[in-house]
């Protein structure tokens, strides 16, 4: 074999490759981020559906509190809508409600007046009170004569 054959080729590719290497470059770069506040959400007045018989049925708060008895329910007294304030620094937000759970005998659909979502715009500020009303269904099973509770959620988020 001829030496001349063999090293030729060899040196070739070896000029190519440091060829690609000097045209190899690095230049750093930087991710950007906007650090906002938290949204917080702060109960100023629970929900409270006052007095309801304990026959099976439900009541229905609508704004401003009112009350209409539905399926054999008999809702008496002075509901109270629950009112929640909520802050942030950013422009816009989404408000979700989830509830539905039924626990010992009750479940409550919690709504901001037609919907279990609401969109705020205005921020970064106190948007003032957001209203949450709903249902509240009563099955077979229910303890009289003390108070009981539903659970809800209330969950914010930036647009």
């Amino acid at each position: 074999m001829n030496i001349k054959k063999f090293v030729l080729p060899v040196v070739a590719i070896t000029g190519l490759t440091v060829g690609v290497i000097q045209m190899a470059q690095a230049d750093p770069f930087t991710a950007g981020v906007n650090i906002t506040e938290v949204l917080a959400i702060a109960e100023t007045t629970g929900v409270d559906f006052s007095n309801m018989s304990v026959a099976e049925g439900t009541c229905i708060m609508a704004t401003g509190g009112g009350l209409t008895n539905a399926g054999g329910a008999d809702c008496t007294g002075t509901a109270t809508p629950g009112d929640f304030a909520i802050t942030g620094s950013e422009v816009s937000a989404t408000l979700t409600l989830v509830g539905g759970a039924t626990v010992s005998g009750l479940q409550f659909e919690p709504l901001f007046g037609t919907n279990d979502t609401q969109s705020l715009s205005g921020l970064p500020s106190t948007l003032g009170a957001v209203e949450v009303i709903g249902t509240l269904t009563i099955s077979t099973g229910v303890a009289t004569g003390v108070s009981q509770t539903a659970a809800y959620t209330l969950s914010a988020a930036y647009d």
